[in-house]
């Protein structure tokens, strides 16, 4: 005979296995979304490593980008200030070209 309702199963984790003890704390946590959550976790398990669909942009081409943003953003200034200083940024726009740069990084 077999079950009911083949979409419906009961798990049972170990109190002694701390691996189990966690995993069961963290899915009482989640409330109604433990269902998406397993079935993610088990979709990834089995297929394993999986390539992020992005926008196909590498560390050299936002370097590229950056550098032609700086170079115009020279440009621009010596067309309206003509000044013998070299360019100069502040800590939170360098703060924002690196956390930038970070997006396009691939997990490894």
């Amino acid at each position: 005979m077999g079950k009911k309702n083949p979409y419906v199963t009961t798990l049972g984790f170990n109190r002694k296995d701390p691996n189990h003890v966690r995993v069961a704390e963290l899915l009482n946590e989640m409330g109604r979304g433990k269902t998406q959550y397993i079935v993610n976790a088990v979709i990834a398990y089995q297929d394993g490593p999986t390539e992020k669909k992005g926008l196909g942009v590498t560390d050299a081409d936002v370097r590229k980008i950056v550098l032609e943003m700086i170079q115009k953003n020279k440009t621009e200034k010596n067309m309206t200030h003509s000044s013998s200083e070299g360019f100069s940024m502040d800590e939170r726009s360098k703060e924002d070209i690196l956390e930038a740069l970070s997006c396009f990084r691939k997990e490894r």
